[in-house]
């Protein structure tokens, strides 16, 4: 039985659809892409990522408009602005507030943090 594979465009619609943002990488050299992709995440995580790391992603993307900005960028930002605790969250929120040209991530952030927090 032949089997046929969908082109990864199509399939990352499928999940899309469902309301999962699917990763997408190049499966080539035994999946190192995918490897590097969930190191750098894990660089960028609020609790226990790279501190300067963090820091200078958020000075990067907050230099333009939130409406400017890729959604990876911008869901980068909510991501780490929900998982934070509340010092951290004023930490990142003086990150954004000293680099940033516009008003839209301060308010973007405000409504992030009144949101209900949900305990894991």
């Amino acid at each position: 039985m032949k089997t046929i594979k969908k082109d990864s465009l199509s399939l990352a619609e499928e999940w899309r659809k469902r309301g999962i943002t699917p990763i997408t990488y190049d499966t080539t050299d035994n999946h190192v892409e995918l490897l590097q992709l969930l190191e750098n995440w894990a660089a960028l995580s609020v609790h226990n990522g790279k501190e300067k790391v963090v820091e200078s992603k958020l000075k990067r993307i907050v230099r333009k408009k939130r409406s400017e900005a890729s959604e990876s960028d911008v869901d980068l930002i909510d991501n780490l602005v929900r998982r934070a605790s509340s010092d951290e969250r004023i930490r990142l929120a003086r990150i954004i507030a000293k680099n940033s040209t516009s008003m839209d991530w301060a308010d973007a952030i405000v409504s992030i943090m009144n949101e209900p927090r949900v305990e894991r």
